[in-house]
This record gives structure tokens, sequence and C-alpha cells, in this order.
């Protein structure tokens, strides 16, 4: 892959983990 597409895809992939994270974050039990 050329190095558009590589930042591109790491870009994503970290944005899918934030957002993966906080969902997470966000619905942790409690207790």
């Amino acid at each position: 892959a050329d190095p558009v597409t590589q930042d591109l895809l790491i870009g994503i992939t970290a944005e899918l983990e934030k957002q993966r994270w906080m969902f997470e974050a966000e619905n942790w039990p409690r207790d």
C-alpha cells in the first residue's frame, strides 16, 4: 500500500480504537 493509504488506515484504526475505548469506559459496570 502507498503511504497515503497507510496513513488513512492508521487514522481510521486509531479512531475506532478510541470510540471502542470510550464506549467500554461508559458501560463499565460500577458497583
